[in-house]
């Protein structure tokens, strides 16, 4: 194996173990291009890398990535298992379905194959997905027929006097049959109750010995659960989330397993609590996006004032000052706002923007509350991308009890080949409504090598694919800053790694002190082909960056001011 390549291989794993998840889509892209100019086909290291993508939940990487291997002629059912297991978790169901039943049509009865049971449990996982989505539509008459097939697959894999061997597939069968319960389909209650006996009493001396793999105290939790003990439940769930090799897909599956099969909802209360701790433990290690509903808010809220001896015992040292910390910035999402299509559902949102005291721009504005996006979210001219001021309306996720608040005229702006940002009016401000609060303006210094390294922190608050307020954390490093055109630089942008996706456009972008520098207005740009692409690096400096992009917040009053003041 060539030095460049074990390199390129090396790299794509640091990111993994970092969850640098917005520098993997590009180091992934780069592997592929010296692998198909040298022809090196190291087949072990390259395999090496599938399961370190699926844990740190690089899902677009993996599937590229497993593609990639495919289309250079490394045949591989791990290959294939991944790239559905990719598919499976970026909503791509069906699709997943015919690669799985592909790997089992080629391997057969095979129970020995290493990938027999993991396409079972994988069959299982589709089509429980299948089960619990069809509760969210027109009531589905054939539902039970999901739970059953996915019944089936895990059932295939259980031993009745070995459950340890399988535990993946033992705790599934027992969450189903609770679900069933549940749902007031034909389950036995004492089947569920004597598998979760018999895999607690096959674990518990691992766990007792502390030679447990992570995801053993999770299936723990759910065995507890279905003996009707959640205090128990909760002391594995916390013993999991700590536990050292914890990873973001352990985290993100157990999560998913507690709320959708098991039909938990975050909060304060003693089963609520679970999924709060699970996800300030996702969100604090994934260096990625973690999304909070309300009540997962309102749930860290309470935790965060218990006292620090009691928290340290639930998750760990550093515990008190992140819940704290991440408090604060809910307490900012209170200002920032979903733009919508007037007349469109609660559902779905056009962008982002947020509340922002006028005088902190332009002293000629005053006190005057302002929103603040991208034009190419709110425009004079709309098209596919804008919609005008008088077709828009805001939602405040985090203050519920308002109604919808229309706009009024634009104030001040600039397109989005320059500065992207639209400053707009509010026809009625209702009480309650806050500015954010911002840093000095001056804060960003006009060159990367004047900003010192613990002000290179970049978090992104807004609703990715116009859905519920999402805080991206951690993997916030600002990679670069400075101007695009020589002619304008003055117009300050910065590249941060911090992970966001469609429907962030008009995000605030904060500091480490949850206080604003700048406006996020783009995420990693599209080829032609609709492949991720870099953006180039800024002040002129060679290369690019798989990075996403902003605008200095200095940058943008500096603009307000000439247009308002000549």
């Amino acid at each position: 194996m060539s030095n460049r390549i074990d390199k390129l291989i090396a790299g794509i794993a640091q990111h993994c173990e970092a969850y640098e998840t917005a520098a993997i889509m590009g180091a992934v892209h780069e592997l592929q291009v010296a692998l198909r100019a040298t022809g090196e086909r190291p087949g072990e290291p390259l395999l090496g890398l599938l399961p370190k993508l699926r844990n740190a939940r690089a899902f677009p990487a993996l599937e590229t990535f497993a593609n990639g291997l495919l289309e250079i002629g490394i045949e591989d059912e791990t290959i294939r298992r991944f790239l559905a297991q990719s598919m499976i978790e970026t909503g791509r169901v069906i699709p997943a379905i015919d690669v799985l039943n592909g790997i089992l049509a080629r391997i057969g009865t095979d129970r020995s194959h290493p990938e027999f049971a993991e396409a079972h449990g994988l069959l299982g996982r589709c089509h429980k997905q299948r089960f619990v989505d069809s509760a969210k539509l027109v009531p589905d008459p054939t539902r039970h027929q999901y739970i059953a097939t996915a019944l089936d697959h895990y059932r295939q894999m259980v031993e009745p006097g070995a459950l340890g061997r399988t535990p993946w597939h033992s705790i599934n069968v027992i969450g189903l049959l609770a679900r069933m319960q549940q749902d007031g389909l034909a389950a036995d209650r004492n089947e569920a109750e004597a598998l979760s006996r018999g895999l607690i009493a096959d674990l518990l001396p691992q766990a007792t010995a502390g030679t447990i793999f992570p995801w053993a105290y999770a299936t723990l939790g759910e065995a507890s659960l279905a003996l009707g003990q959640p205090d128990l439940a909760r002391t594995y769930l916390d013993m999991f989330a700590s536990c050292r090799g914890v990873d973001a897909h352990m985290l993100a599956s157990t999560i998913r397993q507690l709320e959708q099969v098991w039909g938990l909802r975050s909060g304060a209360d003693q089963e609520g609590a679970m999924i709060a701790l699970l996800k300030q433990r996702l969100a604090e290690l994934t260096r990625g996006q973690a999304q909070f509903s309300r009540l997962e808010i309102a749930g860290i809220e309470q935790l965060a004032r218990l006292p620090e001896p009691t928290l340290e015992a639930r998750i760990g040292r550093e515990g008190p000052r992140k819940l704290r910390w991440l408090r604060k910035g809910f307490e900012a999402a209170r200002s920032i706002a979903r733009v919508f299509i007037k007349g469109t559902s609660e559902g779905k949102g056009h962008g982002t923007g947020f509340l922002i005291r006028g005088s902190v721009l332009c002293q000629k504005l005053g006190d005057e509350l302002l929103l603040l996006t991208n034009e190419h979210v709110i425009s004079r001219v709309a098209d596919q991308s804008a919609i005008a001021p008088e077709w828009a309306e805001l939602r405040f996720d985090e203050m519920p009890e308002l109604n919808r608040i229309e706009l009024g005229e634009i104030v001040a702006f600039e397109p989005r080949t320059d500065l992207d940002f639209c400053l707009v009016r509010l026809k009625s401000v209702p009480d309650g409504l806050q500015p954010i609060t911002i840093a000095s303006l001056d804060w960003l210094p006009a060159n990367l090598s004047d900003l010192i390294t613990p002000r290179r922190k970049a978090y992104v608050i807004g609703s990715p694919g116009g859905g519920d307020l999402s805080i991206s954390l951690d993997d916030a490093e600002i990679t670069d800053l400075g101007y695009r055109r020589k002619d304008e630089p003055e117009q300050i942008f910065m590249h941060y790694r911090t992970p966001t996706e469609p429907g962030s456009s008009g995000s605030p972008v904060f500091n480490d002190d949850w206080l604003v520098i700048g406006l996020h207005h783009a995420g990693l740009n599209r080829s032609h082909e609709g492949n991720p692409a870099p953006h180039r690096a800024l002040s002129g400096r060679n290369g690019f960056n798989w990075a996403n992009e902003g605008i200095a917040l200095g940058a943008i009053a500096r603009s307000i001011t000439r247009q308002l003041t000549g």
